[in-house]
């Protein structure tokens, strides 16, 4: 951990920014863009950097920055720190002063927040590095990510060379769940494997009143997912958690005619690698199987699409040990997994990460669900985040020997 010196200088510079933050992360909330549209989100983040006299280059497309802190020694290792910037298209029902502007497009992730903390952890260590109270050399690269909500930001940013020279990376991500102060850690896979599944069933479509003429895809296809949805379950280790869910079923135009294809879109996640393949075996075998039994053409298409976050154990012990400082023991959860997906994991794959929950709720901000049309974040939370985060990034330098 800091000093104790040091760790005293914190906590002073996070309030002083503080009403700076909570104006940022109020204009990022009124103006929301989706991913790969975020320009103005990533110009106004510049503008906000150089004014405090850091500057950054864009990210991919010219969408989210990287920005690299070079506070002393030029060999000191790099640690990364990530936060999203992307927004969902969800229509706001909050009614804040500062709900979107944008029809149709919210920040109902906490993105806003992610890269609000960012951007205040990047201005404290930058200036406890100006006001000369850091002992040694640190190197910190900031990663205002695009895109992560269609899991596509995180590889593009690798590809753009953000991880060279990068040892370790951290991240949050706010947690409704959890009031605000408190937060959440878990070493090993913290978030779920996720492939896409895409199943398109083909056969000979005709009159509805003569359906012993059809190979009737409709019935076809019902039948796939009631297989699927049986017989998956009843095939895995039922200790190991492995969910399918057919989100999309589409098929057929109009009230007595029977469709050629029907077209079903869904997600297979999983937290154990070998219940994953198992999973997949046992999609495909039913998926053959089912095509014989309804003399139907049942194409499969598995579609690898994020990979599970991997927490580093002895990262996550650097934002428990933060976290115990400023909040208290009592204040820090161990969690389980989530089986839900997040691109961070395109990160933990190549180098050690840590991903850390935040919680977000308060009676003020209320405690919804992630996605909804009415999810709040209370601004304490940037002022805990950024406390925690500074803490962790000092702890992991200091650990570099």
């Amino acid at each position: 951990m800091p000093s104790t010196e040091l760790s005293k200088s914190i906590d002073p510079l996070v309030d002083e920014y503080f009403d700076e933050l909570t104006r940022v992360r109020q204009h990022l909330h009124a103006n929301p863009e989706l991913s790969w549209q975020e320009a103005n989100t990533t110009s106004y983040l510049r503008e906000i950097l150089e004014s405090h006299q850091i500057l950054s280059v864009p990210g991919p497309q010219d969408r989210g920055l990287i920005v690299d802190l070079q506070l002393g020694n030029a060999d000191s290792p790099v640690l990364a720190i990530r936060g999203d910037i992307d927004a969902i298209p969800v229509k706001e029902e909050t009614g804040l002063p500062f709900a979107s502007q944008n029809e149709g497009v919210m920040h109902a992730c906490g993105h806003d927040v992610h890269s609000t903390i960012l951007l205040g952890s990047l201005l404290v260590l930058n200036r406890l590095y100006r006001d000369q109270q850091l002992a040694k050399g640190l190197r910190v690269r900031g990663l205002f990510q695009p895109a992560e909500e269609i899991a596509q930001g995180a590889s593009a940013m690798i590809e753009a060379g953000c991880l060279d020279e990068v040892q370790a990376i951290f991240a949050y991500h706010v947690d409704p769940s959890r009031e605000v102060g408190r937060v959440g850690i878990k070493d090993g896979v913290q978030t779920g494997f996720c492939d896409e599944i895409q199943i398109s069933v083909r056969g000979k479509g005709g009159h509805s009143a003569r359906p012993h003429e059809t190979n009737d895809t409709i019935y076809s296809a019902v039948q796939l997912v009631d297989a699927l949805y049986g017989q998956l379950p009843r095939n895995l280790d039922s200790r190991l958690p492995v969910v399918l869910s057919i989100c999309q079923f589409h098929g057929g135009t109009t009230a007595n005619i029977l469709p050629n294809t029907v077209e079903l879109v869904g997600t297979l996640r999983a937290l154990d690698i070998a219940a994953r393949a198992k999973a997949q075996e046992t999609i495909e075998r039913i998926v053959a199987s089912m095509a014989s039994l309804t003399k139907t053409e049942m194409d499969l298409k598995l579609i690898d699409k994020v990979p599970g976050v991997v927490n580093d154990p002895r990262l996550m012990k650097l934002f428990e040990n933060a976290a115990t400082e400023v909040l208290g023991a009592d204040q820090v959860d161990r969690i389980p997994a989530s089986i839900g997906g997040e691109d961070f994991s395109f990160y933990t794959a190549h180098v050690p990460g840590a991903f850390t929950r935040l919680g977000c709720g308060s009676e003020k901000a209320g405690y919804w669900d992630l996605h909804s049309s009415h999810f709040d974040v209370d601004p304490e939370t940037i002022r805990v985040g950024v406390r925690v985060m500074v803490r962790a990034a000092l702890a992991w330098n200091n650990a570099q020997g």
